[in-house]
């Protein structure tokens, strides 16, 4: 791979914002639309921050970086 490609990511991101959703789902946090068939916003959010917070440790891994 050429300098700036990028590479595969190693984990499905599903796998990282499911985990977290379920996990507040579990606590008691309502993060399903009234149809109980998606997140609502809430959902959406914590899925977000899991992929982004894993992401991040990750490239800071790759990259054996500071965090940031």
């Amino acid at each position: 791979m050429a300098e700036g490609d990028i590479q595969p990511l190693r984990y499905p991101p599903v796998r990282w914002c499911r985990a977290a959703v379920l996990s507040a789902e579990e606590k008691g946090t309502v993060v399903k639309a009234t149809d109980r068939a998606h997140w609502n916003e809430i959902g959406h959010g914590i899925a977000g921050r899991a992929i982004t917070d894993t992401l991040k440790k990750t490239i800071l891994e790759e990259n054996d970086a500071a965090a940031f």
